[in-house]
């Protein structure tokens, strides 16, 4: 098992990688809690294949253990869910000390981190990530699968970008060391980012590369695309956009769209340009007339710019373009 510390101005933590660590949550959690009870939040499948194991962990370690669940998909990120999660921790008396525990993916991680936001002030909240996609990115101060994986790649530069070349697809990988080396990669990535801009006032901003077109794509879809996929395919039609202004190489463009190909992920969208550029008006990083997007001069040489409506809607043009 490998520690990394994540180190903030306001509150810090550690992320342990591994194998196998569901045995030691009990252990790990209490090394760093105060607290006597815990809400486990997760999904009804994930629960029924691993909530035993988990719970056996916790209650080894003394604590009394609550296990609530909500349906899969970004939909149970609703104000229903949220109210029947605060109503169990007011129903078993939870204190601000106890803590919540998301056993799961994205959306699990996104939810209970509200609630334990806003119960009582804020509780502590534990992440136990299921997925590429929370281990990887949303569980630490910020989503993520292999989509996101290839972000990483060309935010970081050849060296993390070959590598996740020749592995592939890292959920096939038979080399268990190799994969927990590149979510340990991403994670190291992502933690000096953060470390730098917890408030996404500036750098912080690099990460939602290929993520304008990207959420664009998912609002579209009505969410029934996944999120590493609405972003796989934002950064390559992104890189694609990018070359045809003259800003990347030809070639890094093609590298990303093989690279992207070679996961089995999208890397175009059916949605019109006016779709793309209506949905995306709406996204966190616009402004009254204009919107941050990050653009690739290359791989390993990604910048944030604030273009104009009219030049993003040129980028969309360009970016699905054939």
């Amino acid at each position: 098992m490998n520690t990394i510390s994540v180190d903030l101005t306001s509150d810090s933590y550690q992320i342990h990688v591994g194998h196998h660590l569901l045995t030691q949550a009990g252990k790990l959690i209490h090394s760093c809690t105060s607290g006597s009870k815990i809400l486990v939040v997760t999904h009804p499948d994930l629960n029924k294949l691993f909530g035993a194991e988990l719970l056996a962990s916790l209650e080894s370690a003394g604590y009394s253990v609550t296990t609530a669940t909500v349906p899969t998909g970004e939909h149970a990120k609703s104000f229903e869910s949220y109210q029947k999660l605060v109503s169990v921790l007011a129903e078993n008396r939870f204190t601000r000390e106890d803590i919540v525990v998301a056993f799961g993916g994205g959306v699990i991680g996104d939810l209970a981190g509200f609630v334990a936001a806003t119960y009582m002030r804020g509780c502590t909240l534990i992440h136990v990530p299921t997925s590429l996609l929370a281990m990887i990115d949303s569980s630490i101060g910020g989503k993520t699968s292999c989509g996101e994986l290839i972000k990483y790649g060309v935010l970081s530069g050849h060296e993390l970008f070959n590598k996740i070349s020749l592995a592939r697809n890292p959920v096939q990988v038979i080399d268990v060391t190799h994969r927990q080396e590149l979510i340990q990669e991403c994670i190291e990535l992502k933690k000096s980012i953060v470390e730098a801009d917890f408030k996404e006032a500036g750098s912080r901003k690099l990460l939602n590369l290929g993520h304008t077109l990207g959420h664009a794509i998912e609002t579209l879809s009505n969410f029934e695309l996944g999120h590493g996929s609405c972003v796989a395919a934002g950064t390559s039609m992104l890189a694609k956009a990018c070359s045809k202004l003259g800003l990347c190489s030809v070639e890094d463009a093609e590298n990303i769209i093989t690279l992207t190909q070679s996961y089995n992920l999208p890397t175009s969208t059916s949605f019109s340009v006016e779709e793309l550029y209506s949905a995306a008006l709406h996204d966190k990083k616009s402004h009254a007339d204009s919107i941050d997007v990050a653009l690739i001069y290359g791989i390993g040489d990604v910048r944030i710019e604030r273009k104009s409506f009219t030049e993003l809607k040129q980028l969309i043009e360009l970016a699905k373009e054939d």
